[in-house]
């Protein structure tokens, strides 16, 4: 059924969008231009029942008392008209409006304005007559109510704001562009050199809204919970705080607010870079309590401001020498975004190296940016400022292995062909130079930077050949450096020992330290270790021809060595692994038969003996085979530390499946406990960090994923009875990164406060929005209607699904809405169950999996009642399943359509819709202007009533060929309702454009064209009489005239439309009727006669239908004159057209069909013909080239030499239609019409969207030929 209720949200035009029988019309406001107004009005006899803000009803108080707001549906039961006004300037959108200011209401023909203003909620509304002199008509404007369409805007639309986006650093203030007040000051201030502050200081005793340009900021107290508007008032000083490498303010960081008297209160951004910035937290009184250091520059305010400038700019801090990581302060939201490696192999004959800075793993794909260059804790510069960097890929900091921590030379990279490296020397101290000029020459720079920054020689000593080189092995570099040296005994001599940390080519969580002497040379390698009384092997002696050591760790255990590798020359590398005593010997013992391929294995063994962890991969944690396998019977008779650690599934009793039955949950139990040294998922590491002792795992998993090994969702930890949660944040394959569960959200997941043994609601909750994530599994609730957008009830999850009518359906009598993804790249979807709002529906067949579209069926009589759902898959290509909707309760039944060949019979599918309607009964009687009716929609092959007429239909049938005849057959008989609404928006938009208001003419004038079977035309003169005489009986019908939106001239003559025959009088219902001609036939003012301009609309109707534009045929066949023809009027007065450009031209439009066999009669209206709009179906692939054929028959006909063409590509807003760019090149416009002016524009008669500009360009053009050539 159509809704009776207008949503005053929606921008209608020509026929509201969800009922076709109450009218619509938008435009400016008159004196007012930066306003706009839409109006909802009683047309085809249905009256306004309610209103609504995008579905919810409205009320009427004062915005501020409880209990004193009433429904709206409480002082009108019903409404004539109903006028939204709105900020032009504020309110953009084209189909929609965020922000209505007034309302303007009308409960009978004739009557006065009752003036409504939005209390700020949208839903709730406040009386303002006799608040001044308002306008008579809903296009106009006065003194008063622009004053008040002032005020509002500036309240709702939040005008009087500090705008922290905003910088003003010429004219230091800015204020409110509606009212001129509201002003505030701009000041700046430099932070640490690093960051820029902005105060915005409040000047007048008003409250100030605080925004991110449009946006209303909005905060959250620490602990979670509502957002809450911010607002300053004068006396208040609010500081932005920004990087001074974002000149645009893109990303604003931090802000404070400091009262006139108190403390400050401080908010972090926590959006997304260059979002919308409408979120923030307020930072707790222990996070900013740091922030006030005598320190500045290492106080916790600059930690924060670096966070924050990583987080939203990419921003790192580099420290030439070090590697420390992206910033200082550290958060579990953040993941490291710098990789630091020192590359010892630059240059060994003159003992350089390098420093090099990456994006890590997780943002490898990702630039970067340097927001400040240290050395020594010491900011680096140029000539010019501060040295930083944007848009780069890599930093290498050079410098000489004999003077680590002395970088001389920088090259910054932007991984582009034009700018692969940016060279900077150093000139002194802290001061960098840009050289443009620079060769590449390394060594030259080391030789001209030694005497400016004292580095040293490096001397190759005189090595004794009589003992070895005693190394520490716990020598590490310096806390946050790569590489270091250390002094060690050679022999007689003291010998300078290079140190090296490197995690290249390690499993994850494991580092090296190489040690070799600073000359690079081969060595003897004394047994005897310097630390812990420690010795390689048995017995004393050296180990000749060494290269170098590598001494293995966990980062979790930074001073246990657990792997010794020693490289001699021309050998491959030999593993010890240690006693257990202190003081044993490192020895290779079983080991001996391994190789550098086994590292892993072996650092996994050994981490085991000396840490007690396992690493444990998702899929199977129970099999630690997997991480010794390799080793094991190489290492015979001695068996693998991993092997002795049991790690077992709980099967008796198994885990309780969590509610709802859609998700299965694992226990494993580790005996005796480990640490987790890794966690993978199928062999690819995650970034789930290391865990202190466990002594179990829990793993949630969807139990329909159709394979054996489960995509984990969530994982959780066991310590002492405490899970420690994490869940599974991809949205594809590898499901590598995961994030943890804040411990107060996962209390709730089991009972006894998330240490027990029972499933809660908020578990299920928590695993159906983590599914929807991962796997893309949707609840389809059929119960959601046009335009809504839903997923699961988590708050913050992105909903996945949208839902839409479907207006291309072949199956006329029912309405289809459409369930697609709403989420962009990610078109398909898995059906894991069906609701009807809240209800559980049993469908045969779940899950359903590549789900392209669901579609739900409702007859058009019976929107409350869904009977069919298809489920479309690969675009519907194949795959495609049927429900059925059984009487019974809420089951719905696969049905397999029938075929024909190697199609499917859609007669059958209607077949078993009918089916099913009949069955639940629905559709037993439907409303139009009030009156019950019988049934619009009628079965399959149903005789015509005894009232109607066999002849008119016969003739009908034997005038029309082949597919221009698309309303007979049961399929036409609710082609009605979408021909109509097409039709409407056509002739309304015309209308409108043309300043005039559409009227019940326009149906008039409409429903000759559609070409119905007679029992369709029967019912509706049944229809038609009935609310005649109801209308007559009643005396409640309301006059034939539109709402008066247009004032009277100075002649005293109306402009707006009168009706020229009774409320859709059944006369203009004959199924003979002929092409219709429109005219323009009232009087016209000296001004308006000017200009007139004729044009032809017609088209060649498509296989499925081109709304809007098929005619019926003539009942004489053959005759070239059209002598039945019967003109229509649908501008009965004179057309001033306020639209643009196409001012002061007077229209004559004639509408003479397409069908094949009206064709002849073209011709007869070409005389004196200024523009051809043809209309073809975006969506049918097949007519156009029979299009571009009739086209050109047209083009060269002799009356239309000179003929502007304008083609409407219609249905663009169908799925799958083609662009006009690609129609244009299937007509081969640019060949047939070339010795003429053409467009071919895109449009859509049932939204109206692309006719007005249409018809715009067309009459421009024919005015500047025929008129303004000179």
């Amino acid at each position: 059924m159509f809704s009776k209720d207008i949503d005053i949200s929606k921008k209608c035009n020509g026929f509201c969008k969800n009922n076709i029988q109450i009218g619509a019309v938008t435009g400016k406001v008159n004196g007012a231009g930066k306003y706009g107004y839409f109006k909802h009005y009683y047309l085809f006899g249905q009256w306004i029942e309610k209103l609504n803000y995008t579905g919810k009803p409205l009320r009427i108080g004062d915005g501020k008392k409880k209990g004193s707001k009433k429904s709206f549906s409480d002082s009108y039961d019903r409404l004539y008209e109903v006028a939204t006004y709105y900020s032009s300037l504020y309110d953009k959108g084209s189909s929609s409006i965020k922000t209505p200011l007034i309302l303007g209401v009308k409960d009978r023909p004739g009557g006065s304005y009752t003036w409504y203003e939005n209390t700020g909620d949208c839903i709730t509304w406040k009386d303002i007559d006799g608040q001044g002199e308002f306008p008579k008509y809903s296009n106009q404007s006065t003194e008063d109510f622009t004053k008040k369409l002032d005020k509002l805007s500036c309240t709702l639309h939040h005008l009087h704001r500090a705008d922290i986006q905003k910088d003003y650093k010429q004219e230091g203030t800015y204020k409110c562009a509606i009212c001129n007040k509201a002003t505030v000051n701009v000041k700046h201030e430099k932070i640490w050199g690093i960051y820029t502050k902005i105060d915005h200081i409040p000047l007048e005793t008003i409250p100030y809204h605080v925004t991110y340009k449009d946006t209303l900021i909005k905060s959250q107290e620490p602990g979670g919970g509502k957002f809450t508007p911010l607002s300053v008032k004068k006396g208040d000083r609010i500081y932005v705080y920004y990087w001074e490498g974002d000149n645009t303010h893109d990303n604003p960081l931090l802000i404070e607010v400091k009262p006139n008297v108190g403390q400050s209160t401080w908010y972090e951004n926590i959006g997304e870079s260059g979002g919308k910035h409408n979120k923030w937290r307020k930072l707790e009184k222990q996070e900013i309590s740091g922030f006030y250091s005598s320190k500045p520059c290492t106080g916790d305010l600059k930690k924060r401001l670096d966070f924050l400038n990583c987080s939203l700019n990419n921003a790192v801090r580099i420290k030439l020498g070090l590697d420390s990581g992206c910033h200082d302060f550290r958060d579990a939201r953040h993941n490291n975004r710098i990789n630091t490696r020192h590359n010892a192999t630059i240059n060994r004959q003159l003992f350089l190296s390098a420093y090099e800075y990456t994006h890590s793993s997780v943002y490898k794909n990702e630039r970067f940016a340097v927001a400040e260059v240290l050395l020594q804790g010491t900011r680096q510069k140029t000539g010019s400022g501060n040295l930083f960097f944007k848009n780069i890929t890599k930093v290498s900091s050079y410098e000489s292995n004999c003077s680590p921590g002395i970088p001389f030379l920088l090259c910054i990279e932007y991984g582009t062909n034009d700018k692969k490296c940016q060279w900077y020397q150093r000139e002194y101290n802290n001061t960098w130079k840009e050289d443009t000029n620079f060769s590449g020459n390394i060594g030259q720079a080391l030789e001209q930077a030694k005497i400016s920054f004292r580095i040293k020689q490096c001397l190759s000593p005189k090595i004794s050949l009589q003992d070895g080189l005693k190394i520490n092995i716990e020598e590490k570099p310096d806390s946050g450096t790569l590489s270091n040296t250390y002094e060690s005994i050679y022999g007689s001599q003291v010998i300078s020992i290079f140190v090296t940390k490197s995690t290249d080519k390690l499993p994850k969580g494991f580092f090296k330290i190489t040690q070799q002497p600073i000359t690079g040379t081969p060595f003897k390698l004394s047994k005897a270790l310097s630390s812990n009384g420690d010795k390689i092997g048995a017995g004393s002696g050296t180990i000749p021809n060494v290269e170098n050591v590598c001494v293995y760790f966990w980062v979790e255990a930074p001073n246990k060595p657990i792997l010794l590798e020693i490289k001699k020359q021309n050998e491959d590398p030999k593993y010890y692994s240690r006693g257990d005593s202190k003081g044993s010997s490192w020895i290779q013992g079983s080991y001996d038969k391994l190789t550098s391929a086994d590292l892993k294995e072996m650092l996994d063994d050994q981490n085991c003996h000396r840490n007690i962890t396992i690493p444990i991969d998702l899929n199977d944690p129970a099999n630690l085979e997997q991480f010794y396998k390799a080793i094991e019977k190489k290492i015979i008779p001695t068996t693998p530390y991993l092997s002795k650690i049991h790690v077992s599934s709980s099967q008796f009793p198994p885990p309780k499946t969590p509610l709802g039955g859609e998700y299965i949950v694992k226990e494993y139990t580790i005996k005796g406990g480990a640490r987790i040294s890794r966690v993978t998922f199928d062999g690819r590491y995650t970034d789930i960090p290391p865990t202190d002792l466990i002594t179990g795992i829990r793993i949630c998993s969807w139990k329909n994923e159709g394979k054996p090994e489960k995509t984990p969702l969530l994982v959780g930890f066991v310590k002492n009875g405490v899970i420690d949660w994490y869940e599974n944040s991809g949205t594809k394959l590898p499901y590598t990164k995961w994030k943890p569960i804040d411990g107060n959200e996962s209390k709730g997941y089991y009972d006894n406060a998330g240490t027990g043994s029972n499933p809660q609601k908020e578990l299920t909750d928590k695993l159906d929005e983590v599914s929807c994530r991962v796997h893309r599994t949707v609840s389809i609730d059929i119960s959601r209607t046009n335009r809504e957008i839903y997923c699961h009830s988590i708050l913050g999850h992105e909903r996945r699904i949208k839902v839409k009518r479907d207006i291309s359906s072949s199956f006329k009598e029912y309405t289809g809405y459409e369930h697609i993804s709403a989420i962009k790249e990610q078109d398909k979807f898995i059906v894991t169950s069906i609701v009807n709002k809240q209800e559980k529906q049993y469908v045969d067949g779940l899950p359903f999996r590549d789900v392209d579209k669901v579609t739900v069926y409702y007859p058009v009589c019976d929107e409350g009642t869904p009977v069919a759902i298809r489920i479309e898959k690969e675009d519907n290509k194949e795959g495609t399943t049927w429900l059925k909707k059984e009487a019974k309760g809420d089951e719905w039944k696969i049905f397999v359509p029938g075929s024909k060949g190697n199609f499917i019979d859609e007669n059958s599918i209607k077949d078993t819709l009918e089916d099913v309607r009949k069955t639940l009964t629905t559709c037993q009687g439907i409303t139009v202007g009030g009156l019950r009716l019988k049934s619009a929609i009628s079965p399959a092959n149903t005789e015509a009533p005894e009232d109607s007429s066999s002849d008119s239909d016969e003739d009908q049938t034997n005038s029309t060929e082949g597919d221009d005849d698309k309303y007979h057959g049961s399929e036409g008989h609710g082609r009605i309702v979408a021909d109509l609404v097409t039709l409407g928006s056509i002739a309304s938009t015309l209308a409108t454009a043309a300043g005039v208001y559409a009227t019940d003419t326009v149906l008039k004038a409409t429903i000759p064209t559609l070409g119905l079977p007679s029992t369709v035309i029967s019912m509706a003169k049944d229809t038609l009489k009935a609310m005649e005489d109801s209308f007559s009986a009643s005396n409640k019908a309301p006059e034939a005239s539109p709402p008066q939106d247009t004032p009277v001239d100075g002649g005293g003559q109306n402009h707006a439309l009168q009706p020229q025959a009774p409320l859709l009088s059944s006369e203009y219902l004959s199924t003979t009727s002929v092409p219709l001609a429109t005219t323009s036939t009232g009087p016209t003012s000296t001004e308006s006669t000017k200009a007139q301009t004729q044009a032809l609309s017609t088209s060649v109707p498509s296989a499925q239908g081109t709304p809007g534009r098929e005619s019926p045929s003539h009942g004489a066949s053959g005759s070239d004159s059209p002598t039945d023809i019967k003109t229509i009027s649908i501008i009965t007065s004179s057309v001033l057209v306020s639209s643009g450009s196409i001012t002061g031209y007077h229209l004559n439009f004639w509408d003479v069909g397409g069908q094949k066999s009206i064709r002849a009669f073209w011709r007869n209206y070409f005389e004196n013909t200024d523009g051809l709009i043809w209309v073809v179906d975006s969506a049918d692939v097949a007519r156009m080239e029979l299009s571009r054929d009739e086209i050109l028959k047209i083009l060269r006909e002799d009356q239309m030499t000179r003929t502007t063409l304008l083609v409407f590509a219609n249905k663009q807003d169908i799925r799958g239609a083609m662009s006009p760019k690609e129609i244009n090149e299937i007509l081969g416009l640019d060949v047939i019409a070339q010795d003429r002016s053409y467009r071919i524009h895109g449009c859509s008669g049932v939204e109206g969207d692309g006719l007005l500009d249409g018809i715009a360009w067309l009459v421009d053009d024919i005015a500047n030929r025929m008129y303004n050539s000179g």
